[in-house]
């Protein structure tokens, strides 16, 4: 549900944070985006499932948004350990997704709704569901990138 913060790792002794920003989304045109969730991951380290550490600085994002299915919590990958309310700056969150246009030229930033964004915003992804192994691939890139995101 909205506000949840879930733990994912990579190796089993770090976790890192993540928050549900919007879930069970609903697209008006793309049918495979209805029923995720857009979720961002921090940069906020700890050794336990729990909230302690917890900050939620989109100043410190480890992952930028993504958009991705409930799988990953049916999975494993993902685990709810909390529920904070969403506040206005993560109801405002300048977030966005590049939607390329390969036939043409260009392209255009959307919301996860579908929804075209008239600039570039603070905060972007490719436009798409995540795949399985997408939020995984991004955590093994920055940890391969700065080694210390593997201790705690």
């Amino acid at each position: 549900m909205d506000g949840d913060i879930f733990v994912c790792t990579i190796n089993g002794e770090v976790y890192y944070y993540g928050k549900v920003i919007e879930a069970n989304l609903k697209h008006a045109s793309d049918e495979w985006i209805d029923g995720c969730h857009l979720v961002c991951i921090f940069l906020d380290i700890t050794g336990a499932k729990d909230l302690k550490e917890y900050s939620g600085n989109y100043n410190n994002l480890l992952v930028e948004p993504s958009i991705v299915t409930i799988d990953y919590w049916r999975k494993g990958w993902f685990e709810t350990i909390g529920n904070i309310p969403l506040t206005q700056k993560d109801k405002n969150l300048d977030y966005g997704f590049w939607d390329a246009d390969f036939i043409g030229k260009g392209g255009v930033f959307k919301k996860a709704d579908g929804e075209v964004l008239n600039h570039k915003p603070k905060y972007f992804n490719s436009y798409g569901v995540t795949s399985l192994q997408g939020v995984y691939m991004d955590l093994r890139m920055e940890t391969i990138l700065d080694p210390s995101l593997l201790t705690k």
